[in-house]
């Protein structure tokens, strides 16, 4: 995929595209065992989570906004238009659901006004993609009213993060979705470069991995089961 490419959507009603997608994949996540290594040519299931800079908060799309996406041609990170499908009242408890073409979560949503969206609301801005880190597969999809967000994915290419660190401090709009609070070393993004891998590896690179993937057609599910009967899941040897 190319910075070039855009996607639009009927929202929600519409179904997921098929286009292929930059995914981003903590090395921690790894590291928790919430699944085993991904290689190049694996079918996956996960679900997606979404995550943005505070300093660069989601807004009101205007009126007659039609909802897309395009990738910005950095790392993960893509401008969108997405309707709030699922809205939330108690954040670090429950989930939001934005749809922008394929449906992603976000346990923190608020927007440049400071208030969390309402459903329905139509939203426009940037995010990043990352593969669910385990809140969506362990506790969310369990949720009244919560979507199925688990789609099936091929794995087309996983690059591995290099580079210079920084140091973040929890609340950090780079801090990211580790369960931890304290400060942490992350790469500086700005300085960031990305070498292709045949696969990941655990324990032997720190820096996380971005994956292309190619979204299979179909609708998505509730529970990680194609993929085990529990964490580490692992690549599906049958494709359903």
């Amino acid at each position: 995929m190319t910075s070039e490419q855009v996607g639009r959507a009927t929202g929600a009603s519409g179904g997921p595209t098929t286009h292929d997608w930059w995914v981003g994949l903590s090395d921690w996540i790894l590291q928790d065992g919430n699944y085993t290594d991904f290689a190049v040519g694996d079918v996956r299931q996960f679900a997606l989570e979404l995550g943005y800079r505070w300093s660069r908060r989601l807004r009101a799309a205007p009126a007659g906004q039609p909802v897309g996406y395009a990738h910005t041609g950095r790392g993960c990170v893509y401008d969108v238009t997405a309707d709030v499908v699922r809205s939330t009242d108690r954040p670090h408890r429950d989930a939001f659901v934005l749809d922008f073409g394929v449906p992603a979560y976000a346990t923190q949503l608020v927007l440049d006004n400071g208030e969390p969206p309402a459903r329905g609301a139509r939203l426009t801005g940037e995010v990043g993609l990352a593969v669910d880190h385990f809140a969506y597969f362990d506790d969310l999809a369990d949720l009244p009213g919560m979507p199925a967000l688990i789609h099936t994915w091929t794995i087309l290419d996983i690059q591995v993060a290099s580079g210079p660190t920084i140091r973040v401090e929890h609340g950090h709009p780079h801090y990211g979705n580790s369960p931890d609070e304290g400060p942490r070393r992350i790469l500086d993004p700005d300085r960031t470069s990305w070498a292709s891998v045949d696969r990941t590896r655990t324990w032997d690179d720190l820096g996380g991995y971005r994956l292309r993937c190619a979204l299979h057609p179909g609708d998505a599910v509730r529970t990680m089961s194609a993929s085990g009967d529990g964490t580490p899941y692992a690549a599906l040897t049958s494709v359903r």
